[in-house]
């Protein structure tokens, strides 16, 4: 009997309020609540793919954005950095190969008389070279021609000393189109290398 006299008096509540616009305040704040959960899990229904919708572009452009920039970025990073850092270690070992030519040519030029020193196609001036050049060391250093050789004799107190100077050209390991003129990057180096030691047998220079 409770139960149905509490639905009768909603009935009457619902009733009143449809004609009247005036109702209980227990039952308007029911009637309130309901209405709220009925629109709650349709509000959220509805805005959850909007969110997704709107952060997926904004994500996709970010990436596409950051991978667009890596191709200019490694071109300048590759063209000013790592090419010149290698053609600067290769004009090292070209120079030490350089010093190292010269003092082969030099032990050589003491220890022969003066004529086969002179020679142009003696063993200073091209046999020892054109070994070299031959070689793993001359190889690595980039030679690209015959080095050119020079042997001179000078009478001192101590005796009589031989001079040889050596000129060797070497090409850049990696050449770079935006320094064509630049020795080493773009264009051949060249080194001139010069020692002195004591002729070993002073008649050698007689002969």
């Amino acid at each position: 009997m409770n139960t149905v006299k509490i639905r009768a008096a909603q009935t009457f509540q619902l009733g009143l309020r449809d004609r009247t616009g005036f109702c209980l305040p227990g039952a308007h704040r029911k009637q309130e609540r309901r209405q709220e959960l009925r629109q709650e899990p349709r509000q959220e229904l509805r805005q959850e793919p909007r969110q997704e919708l709107r952060q997926e572009p904004r994500q996709g452009r970010r990436q596409g954005s950051s991978i667009a920039e890596f191709g200019p970025a490694f071109f300048f990073l590759f063209i000013f950095a790592v090419f010149p850092v290698l053609d600067i270690i290769g004009l090292g070992f070209g120079y030490v190969s350089s010093i190292s030519l010269n003092d082969l040519q030099l032990r050589q030029a003491v220890k022969v008389p003066r004529s086969e020193a002179e020679d142009k196609n003696g063993s200073v001036k091209l046999l020892i070279p054109k070994k070299y050049v031959s070689t793993l060391a001359g190889g690595l250093a980039s030679i690209t021609q015959l080095p050119s050789t020079q042997v001179i004799y000078e009478s001192g107190p101590g005796g009589i000393f031989v001079t040889v100077t050596t000129q060797v050209t070497v090409s850049p390991f990696l050449t770079i189109p935006f320094f064509s003129s630049v020795p080493g990057l773009g264009a051949p180096a060249t080194y001139t290398v010069s020692s002195t030691r004591l002729l070993e047998n002073p008649r050698f220079y007689a002969n």
